[in-house]
């Protein structure tokens, strides 16, 4: 047993990691479709006919996001204390430059999808791309569901930071809980 209850966050033993990315992942999902965005997972076929390496770089694709073009969104979990990130001032920022940007964005140059990384930190941080994309689907699904933006926001971040930040995925907290109790997430 973990003294400290840090080894879920970290371990790559165990379907935490999988478990709290497919769980994100979902609730990016479920926020873009409340704002009616349309938003499709893990979208085969976003970076054209021409890709043969079948990849699917965006867990969560909304086909109209701005003037003809699509948005691919890629959720990742890290932990800033792993040893890869140790050295970093800012582990997200520095993992979606590293792991996603140079990794994807050449692919999309010539898709009709632009590419975000939202990148969150098992202790809660998430990168700023990722804040940005995140604030405009929270936007848009207040507006749907007719809720004051403020109350929205506020339930949606404390929903994605405990989701990315509890103990063991597989258990949620009590504050996860009492959200989704309270709204309509």
């Amino acid at each position: 047993m973990d003294p400290l209850g840090d080894h879920p966050l970290c371990c790559n033993k165990s379907g935490d990691r999988i478990t709290r990315h497919n769980r994100l992942r979902n609730l990016v999902f479920k926020l873009a479709d409340t704002g009616l965005l349309a938003p499709e997972l893990e979208k085969l076929g976003i970076l054209g006919v021409t890709d043969k390496t079948r990849r699917r770089p965006g867990d969560v694709s909304i086909k109209s996001w701005s003037f003809r073009r699509g948005l691919a969104i890629d959720v990742a979990v890290i932990h800033p204390l792993a040893a890869s990130h140790l050295g970093k001032a800012e582990p997200c920022e520095s993992y979606a430059q590293t792991q996603k940007i140079d990794r994807y964005a050449a692919a999309f140059v010539h898709s009709d999808y632009d590419f975000a990384p939202v990148i969150f930190e098992t202790s809660g941080a998430l990168n700023k791309e990722g804040e940005t994309v995140l604030k405009q689907i929270i936007r848009f699904a207040s507006k749907r569901e007719g809720i004051t933006h403020t109350v929205y926001a506020a339930r949606g971040s404390a929903l994605l930071l405990c989701s990315s930040s509890f103990r063991s995925a597989n258990s949620e907290s009590r504050l996860c809980r009492l959200v989704r109790s309270r709204g309509r997430f």
